[in-house]
């Protein structure tokens, strides 16, 4: 399973995302919804090898959520599923973004993941 596949199945899994109705993407929103999260890799370093080719990389990951509610139980939830799916969290970020009226929580992430380099 790819990072990108892990963080979709893990962010869709979470009962304070679901409670607020928010859609689960990657990279960019493709939904109508008040309540949403996008997700990315960021970056990818090739962390071990193995007959010249990388078995492993660090991936690093960014969750934006986006609430006009109370960001904190999800804010929450989201950080202490990564947690407990193998990422470390590197920061946390709460900002407001006064044209919409949303609170952007930005989460970003790292995790060991297998390489994608073809044999």
């Amino acid at each position: 399973m790819t990072t990108t596949e892990k963080l979709q199945a893990i962010l869709s899994g979470i009962p304070a995302v679901a409670e607020q109705g928010m859609e689960v993407h990657r990279d960019f929103h493709r939904g109508h919804g008040e309540n949403y999260i996008v997700h990315e890799v960021i970056t990818e370093s090739d962390a071990a090898y193995s007959d010249d080719l990388p078995e492993e990389q660090i991936d690093t990951v960014r969750v934006h959520c986006f609430t006009k509610g109370n960001p904190t139980p999800v804010k929450l939830a989201i950080r202490r599923t990564l947690r407990q799916n193998d990422f470390s969290i590197i920061l946390t970020e709460l900002l407001f973004e006064e044209d919409t009226k949303y609170k952007h929580i930005v989460i970003e992430a790292r995790t060991i993941g297998e390489s994608d380099e073809e044999e």
